[in-house]
């Protein structure tokens, strides 16, 4: 049984929050005070450059999942116009996709992805599907 879209949302932002605790060092999250033997055993769960490398490989699956799914919807189109729709949907994700993954940032590139991904599922199966695509 599917669960209401909040839910899901609350708790993909639940492992989100998680994942930030687990990155963040617990002294900088205010948690708790490690003494000092206690501090230089404390290590992040990830380093900046392994999280940077999670969001590429999961942007990297987001392109390669939503390109091919595109590519079959847009083999099933029988019209001009609902194909250059829904290649100009494929572009605009895949675009946006690429410049979050490519951010400075990797923490907050982690939380844009899964909201976009999210939000992008919420849409194509509220509006886009059964609205313009008639699926």
């Amino acid at each position: 049984m599917k669960g209401h879209p909040c839910f899901r949302i609350s708790a993909i932002s639940i492992v989100i929050l998680f994942l930030q605790l687990a990155y963040m060092p617990m002294e900088r999250s205010g948690l708790y005070k490690p003494t000092a033997a206690l501090a230089a055993q404390t290590e992040p769960a990830m380093t900046p450059e392994e999280l940077q490398s999670a969001v590429i490989s999961y942007a990297n699956r987001f392109i390669s999942t939503i390109g091919q799914a595109a590519f079959q919807l847009e083999k099933e189109i029988p019209t001009a116009q609902g194909r250059l729709v829904a290649v100009n949907r494929k572009v605009y994700s895949l675009s946006a996709v690429t410049e979050i993954a490519a951010g400075p940032n990797p923490g907050p590139a982690l939380l844009d992805l899964v909201v976009m991904a999210t939000l992008t599922r919420m849409v194509w199966d509220a509006y886009w599907r059964p609205q313009v695509f008639g699926g």
